[in-house]
């Protein structure tokens, strides 16, 4: 400060080396970021200047305030100094008639002629001042002496914005914003304040009336945004608004709405309604500022579904007036009908069973069908469309309404006559039948999802048409008019659709030949003759496999079934998965117990057509993996009609299987056909088990499936068709086909099989290979074994003499505690993890099936042979055993095993 005095030296300079070094004291000594470097030194100075010197700096300061400061550089310098010091000293050597009424003056002048204006400095300092830290009731004191209701209401908002892109050097130079950047601040920093009192003191209307005054400020903020923001210096004001606003809507979530707030979330409705649509030049393809725009408009959404959920009813109700209100218009643009589809969607996924938001749904949906074609014409009612940007919007419209129709199924179900006009829209000039490739194949996919779950309700109202109108569609002659991918979305729509059993057989009939009949007759033609691409084909076969996706038939006495993934499931009971119907697989979806005759002949001819496109190229991996793929979908829509052909076809597909990965893919379509069929594949399954099992073993490594444990890309191909392969396994005893591995043509392999499954069920597995699955497997494979063979004469000839209930004494005891060992191994002793569990019930479950059999033989072999040798304590092991001898609860027995693991693995 005694630089001010010194008249040898210049006043400028001064006052400049002055006000240096009062900054350069708050940096390296006095600010936050200082004192958590040294607390102790900067405490020190600070009570220091408290007790000597602070009043007399302060009072310089002001000195440099005025009606006119005399320099502008010297004004922003003094409420720099204000703004630091503020934050240890007394507030009122700040907030007082020396600093408050020139802050006040600068904040709510108007502009004039050659005068400078400080608002950025105020803001700031008053910023600093609110912000405060001190005790609730004594926050709501200053905040009322401070009469920030007033200040609100002077200041010159519109000013402010044209003045938004200039900023002082000085004041750019201290790190400041521009004058609306931390006008914005403080706004939210008052606001924010007065919502942490508000939880001391919910009543005090005090505080209520401070946040009415923020929000239009913050509001007016957002709605002049696109001046505002032609400085990026001013996105942190924008940033600010979003946030105190954003934060009003959370505390009106947590102290309910009166009428005061009712109105508040009104504005904000409003102003959201302003500014997210689409400015009038927006198209993505070409606006290098698209990406801003989105994130923005995400932010204000997100902003809107809060506020839905706070005040769902009133946001229904001002949301249906706004878009009555558009309705009514005779003119309007292509971005607020696309606003008005987005907003509706999102109140429909946070209340679809509103009633209010029925109505709401019904009126935009019940309303936009009959006036879709007139609402984007290519006239003067749209303002932009005949811009590219308009284009875009116009498409983004009609896109937004079609999916908001495809979400708004459930309501759809109910109102048929909607649907109708929905559908027409869907195959009109802005749907399926658009100029704009993006808009036909959006279009299509959403097609499909609302036909998905409205397929009966089509099928038994509109079948012929939708399939006069989708047909031609893909059957047109112009074959860039809808993407490939996009004609699979039509065919799994049409095949849905006429999947559904109907009324009228002949006109289901009719068109399922329109479309399978050219699939069929291109995959022929390409079968015998090489001028025909293979390609084309391929493609037909793809197509056809979408088609047939809506074609499910069941049998009427489905056996019980086991589905290889359900062996991957954690089971509740005893049953598990053990005795699902397959039936309960599908629960949920509409399926066809029959198919009329001539669908199932030219499904039949369809299949025929595929199978024979492999002599184009029988060992091509393309031709294979599309061809797999049919055959899934044709024994799931032909069901028994498929038996002949899998008994027909797996040999020749056996023989060309080269790689593991090969006979994988071959296994998952046996497995699906032995789920599906169950005890009805016996004869089949009898004549290919050992060709299957041949080929299996020629990929497997021999008696040493340890070898696996590697992390080679080919050993991890076996792994994955060992998986396959105990999950075949599983198919059949979970099926009641176990009786095919003993049958006199398979009693050769039959030994090596068993072996494969106590190979698998001992080898020390890691947890990325998948190993408790296979464990799971093989213990429930040898649970069927012991189950179902015991009584079988056979059996004995397999174990080359030896008695059943010998070669189960001797065998499954190691296998349950050497699979059990690595189960525990692989979860580090967690056996409560559900997949961990799972496999421990699987191997008691098989203790408890091999006792009841070879009763003391096999507890004997676990308890005093086995189990010590692994190093397992003889009290354990009896006790162990006798829990397992009278206790028939499995759940029950689980954590008892895993005691004993652990001891085994000494893991505590």
């Amino acid at each position: 400060m005694a630089f001010l005095d010194l008249e040898s030296i210049d006043q400028s300079l001064r006052t400049d080396m002055y006000f240096r070094i009062v900054r350069a004291c708050d940096d390296e000594v006095t600010s936050v970021r200082a004192t958590q470097v040294n607390r102790e030194r900067s405490m020190r100075v600070k009570d220091t200047l408290r007790a000597t010197c602070i009043q007399s700096l302060v009072n310089s300061w002001s000195k440099f305030l005025g009606n006119v400061p005399q320099n502008a550089m010297f004004a922003c310098w003094a409420l720099d100094a204000a703004r630091r010091f503020v934050e240890w000293i007394d507030i009122t050597l700040i907030a007082n008639n020396q600093f408050l009424p020139f802050i006040y003056s600068e904040l709510t002048r108007r502009t004039e002629p050659n005068r400078t204006s400080f608002r950025a400095s105020a803001a700031a300092t008053l910023n600093a001042i609110v912000s405060k830290r001190m005790d609730a009731a004594l926050k709501i004191s200053l905040l009322e002496s401070l009469r920030i209701n007033e200040l609100f209401a002077a200041i010159p908002f519109g000013e402010i914005v044209i003045e938004s892109n200039s900023v002082l050097q000085v004041e750019s130079d201290l790190g400041l914003r521009s004058a609306v950047g931390e006008i914005a601040l403080l706004v939210r920093s008052l606001a924010m304040e007065a919502f942490e009192c508000m939880r001391v003191s919910p009543k005090d209307t005090r505080l209520s009336e401070i946040t009415n005054h923020a929000l239009p400020i913050a509001l007016g903020i957002l709605l002049n945004q696109e001046t505002i923001l032609q400085d990026p210096r001013n996105e942190d004001a924008v940033e600010f608004s979003l946030e105190l606003i954003a934060n009003y809507v959370n505390l009106c979530k947590k102290s309910g709405i009166d009428q005061s707030s009712n109105q508040n979330l009104e504005q904000i409705l409003n102003v959201i309604f302003k500014i997210a649509v689409f400015p009038t030049d927006y198209d993505p393809a070409q606006d290098d500022d698209a990406a801003n725009f989105e994130t923005a408009r995400a932010q204000l959404i997100t902003l809107f579904r809060n506020i839905a959920v706070t005040a769902p009813q009133h946001t229904f109700s001002v949301l249906l007036e706004r878009i009555q209100a558009l309705q009514s218009q005779s003119q309007f643009q292509a971005s607020e009908v696309e606003l008005m589809f987005t907003l509706v969607e999102n109140v429909y996924d946070l209340a679809q069973d509103d009633p209010a938001v029925i109505e709401l749904v019904a009126v935009v949906l019940g309303h936009a069908p009959t006036e879709l074609s007139a609402m984007f014409p290519t006239s003067s009612r749209v303002a932009q469309a005949s811009s590219k940007s308009g284009g875009h919007q116009m498409a983004s419209a009609a896109l937004m309404y079609f999916d908001l129709a495809a979400r708004s199924h459930r309501i759809l179900s109910r109102k048929p006559d909607v649907l109708f006009g929905i559908l027409q829209s869907f195959f009109g000039s802005h749907g399926l039948q658009s100029s704009d490739r993006y808009t036909r194949s959006r279009c299509a996919y959403l097609l499909l999802r609302l036909v998905r779950p409205l397929r009966a309700v089509l099928a038994d109202k509109f079948l012929e048409n939708f399939m006069r109108a989708l047909v031609p569609l893909v059957s047109a002659q112009d074959s860039n008019f809808l993407a490939y991918e996009d004609e699979l979305y039509l065919y799994e729509a049409a095949g849905l659709v006429l999947g559904m059993e109907h009324a009228n057989s002949y006109t289901r009939c009719a068109f399922f030949s329109l479309l399978i009949t050219p699939l069929v007759k291109t995959m022929e033609e390409t079968s015998v003759s090489t001028a025909f691409p293979l390609d084309q084909g391929m493609k037909c076969l793809r197509a056809a496999g979408s088609l047939s996706k809506g074609f499910t038939v069941l049998s009427s006495d489905v056996s019980p079934s086991i589905s290889p993934r359900k062996l991957d499931q954690n089971e509740s009971s005893d049953q598990g998965s053990m005795g699902v119907n397959e039936s309960q697989t599908v629960s949920g979806v509409n399926v066809t117990l029959t198919l009329p005759v001539d669908i199932v002949s030219e499904w039949k001819s369809c299949l025929d057509a595929v199978l024979s496109m492999r002599r184009r190229d029988p060992s091509g991996m393309e031709v294979r993996k599309h061809l797999l793929f049919f055959f899934h979908r044709m024994v799931e829509t032909l069901g028994e009609e498929s038996i002949p052909y899998i008994e027909s076809t797996i040999p020749d597909l056996l023989k060309e299987s080269c790689t593991a990965p090969d006979v994988t893919s071959l296994l998952l379509l046996v497995n699906q056909a032995v789920c599906k069929f169950g005890e009805k594949l016996f004869t089949t399954m009898d004549g290919l088990f050992t060709g299957i099992v041949t080929r299996i073993f020629d990929f497997l490594p021999g008696s040493n499936l340890r070898s696996l444990v590697t992390q080679s890309e080919e050993d991890r191909e076996r792994v994955e068709l060992l998986k396959t392969y105990m999950a075949f396994l599983g198919c059949l005893c979970g099926n009641n086909l176990s009786g095919v591995i003993i049958t006199p043509l398979n009693v050769p392999c039959a030994s090596r099989v068993v072996q494969s499954v106590i190979q698998s069920a001992t080898v020390q597995w890691n947890a990325t290979q998948g190993g408790l699955l296979i464990i799971k497997q093989c213990c429930f494979v040898l649970q069927s074994m012991v189950s179902q063979w015991s009584n079988n004469p056979a059996i004995h000839s397999i174990l080359s003499g030896t008695g059943f209930s010998a070669f189960i004494s001797e065998h499954i005891p190691l296998v349950c505690v050497q699979a059990g060992i690595t189960a525990m191994r692989i979860c580090n002793g967690n056996f409560n993890r559900p997949n961990v569990h799972s496999v421990l019930r699987e191997n008691i479950k098989l203790q408890h099936i091999s006792y009841e059999y070879c009763s003391t033989p096999f507890l004997q072999q676990l308890c005093t042979v086995i189990l010590p040798s692994f190093g397992c304590a003889p009290l354990l092991c009896e006790q162990y055993g006798k829990y397992l001898t009278t206790c028939e609860n499995i759940d029950t027995l689980v954590p008892i095993f895993a005691d004993v693991l652990k001891q085994i693995l000494n893991i505590k």
